[in-house]
């Protein structure tokens, strides 16, 4: 996890930048409120090759140019996807470009006796048949790693969390764009770029 841990360290760096492109905000019409949340697009492309195998972890190389950590199964599961795509109508068994968006928020969470809920999720623009999304939070006292994967059966949408104990302070959390994707029924990858969200509760 040390690639989110880079990528937590990065945001925090760039919280004012983003607060001053507008990319977080605040909702008062929910319950529980948003305290920071943020939206980051994701990109598809298919996989050119396997840079390097350890246990049941690869590094992929994609068309885009961009190097992922993926399960190997996940791997396999697009390779054998991008194949059958290339038989059908589908051009090339690939979607590229913007192929949906991903966010993380975090909450303040009153009502479950626990104070904070982190969320996060994504919404893709094509069938999706598997998933794997991790993330860290940073609270004022410890750190939690949120990891997430499985089978998505041609669904668009995911969803997940997880609600934490704390004391008042900081919270800040980051979805790792090394290893956080959507697997395409066409084969490519959609990768996120890695939403951020830190809030004070």
């Amino acid at each position: 996890m040390t690639a989110t841990r880079r990528a937590l360290s990065a945001a925090s760096a760039m919280v004012v930048g983003l607060l001053g492109l507008g990319l977080t905000g605040t909702s008062a019409s929910a319950t529980p409120v948003p305290n920071a949340e943020q939206t980051a697009p994701m990109t598809a492309s298919p996989i050119s090759s396997v840079l390097s195998t350890s246990g049941s972890t690869d590094r992929v190389l994609l068309a885009s140019g961009v190097v992922l950590t993926m399960a190997a199964s996940d791997v396999a599961a697009a390779q054998q996807a991008a194949a059958q795509a290339s038989t059908t109508a589908q051009p090339g068994g690939s979607i590229g470009g913007d192929c949906g968006s991903s966010y993380a928020y975090m909450f303040d969470n009153p009502y479950t006796g626990q104070p904070w809920r982190f969320s996060t999720g994504f919404h893709v623009i094509h069938a999706a048949i598997d998933y794997s999304w991790n993330a860290v939070v940073d609270t004022p006292n410890s750190t939690y790693e949120y990891h997430a994967s499985g089978g998505l059966f041609f669904d668009t949408t995911w969803a997940g969390g997880h609600n934490g104990n704390g004391p008042h302070g900081l919270y800040v959390a980051a979805v790792d764009p090394d290893t956080s994707y959507a697997i395409l029924d066409t084969g490519s990858v959609c990768y996120s770029a890695g939403p951020y969200a830190e809030t004070d509760l």
